[in-house]
């Protein structure tokens, strides 16, 4: 048994320790926020399975933390907040809502329910409701997701962000899955006594839902290692675009650089690829590579199907626009 906790152990670390090397080396090459936290969270949570794995492994480091745990969970406390304030900020990051206020306000308000937890006398019901908040948190967190992908499903084309979608309905249905398992077995198989303790630390449920946040977060990078783009994700300021003119919000979403977006403002007016050639005094050859990249980029084959493209994303763009100025009066 001690034998197959050493090696599931060693795996988990492995692929832990792997993701973390690759957020690194995605934030040195896009320098997006959101894999430097993805680090932070994949970090912490290396962290936490090491002690776990202590806990099974050296009966007085276990005796010392279960106790430890039940008096002051400091750091689990600690762990939590730097884990769930790390998502909620890769989700900030990668949606761009209006304001970041509420997001800050939610972290504030969920380290203020892990601190006061301990105060319940009840022991199975303290450790109940210590882990409660944090399923409850990434269920909703990933809800509120899916229902933004859907809801304004113009700011989010980019391949990105179909990726997401899925990373979002997986911890929507591990989040349930991990609070169907603390229940279980907080109410069924710890042992909360003046006795002695018996507490169950590692969570089969929560390792399952970092193995496949990391098989998203690697094969994501070997698509990035693959590809000749300088990043896969873009701006991702879809909250910003109200700001801008329809075709500026279009190229933007669409990551397209400073002379596509030019080529694009001709093809939309009719130009020929002669008269984009002779406008922008550059070479047919250039001008070709510049379409082929509009097209590649727009998901689209034909100079028709980008006009039909952008005439569709126009509409919804005015339309959201315009209803978001209505709220705000």
């Amino acid at each position: 048994m001690a034998v197959a906790i050493l090696v599931y152990n060693t795996a988990l670390t492995s692929i832990l320790t792997l993701s973390i090397a690759c957020a690194y080396y995605l934030y040195t090459r896009e320098g997006h926020r959101i894999f430097a936290m993805l680090g932070v969270m994949f970090a912490a949570y290396l962290v936490d399975n090491t002690i776990v794995y202590c806990t099974e492994s050296i009966e007085t480091f276990a005796a010392a933390y279960d106790k430890m745990f039940i008096s002051s969970p400091s750091f689990k406390t600690i762990y939590f907040v730097v884990l769930v304030g790390s998502m909620v900020s890769v989700c900030h990051d990668i949606m761009r809502p209006p304001t970041p206020i509420p997001f800050f306000v939610l972290v504030g308000v969920y380290a203020v329910l892990l601190i006061c937890m301990p105060l319940i006398r009840d022991a199975n019901l303290m450790v109940f409701f210590y882990y409660l908040p944090t399923q409850l948190l990434l269920a909703g967190m990933s809800i509120w997701g899916l229902g933004a992908l859907r809801k304004k499903a113009q700011w989010y084309q980019r391949p990105f962000y179909g990726t997401f979608r899925k990373i979002l309905a997986y911890m929507l249905i591990m989040s349930i899955l991990i609070l169907i398992e603390d229940t279980i077995v907080i109410f069924s198989f710890d042992v909360y006594s003046a006795a002695g303790l018996n507490i169950n630390n590692r969570s089969l449920t929560e390792n399952i839902l970092f193995l496949g946040l990391s098989f998203f977060f690697i094969k994501y990078t070997v698509v990035v290692l693959g590809s000749t783009e300088k990043s896969l994700l873009g701006p991702l300021a879809p909250g910003m675009l109200n700001k801008k003119t329809p075709i500026d919000a279009f190229s933007l979403i669409y990551n397209l650089t400073e002379r596509e977006h030019e080529i694009l403002e001709k093809i939309l007016t009719g130009k020929s690829q002669q008269e984009i050639c002779e406008e922008l005094v550059i070479a047919i050859g250039t001008v070709k590579t510049h379409i082929h990249n509009v097209y590649h980029k727009t998901g689209v084959t034909k100079r028709g199907q980008l006009m039909a493209k952008y005439q569709d994303f126009s509409e919804s763009y005015g339309a959201e626009t315009l209803s978001e100025a209505e709220e705000t009066i």
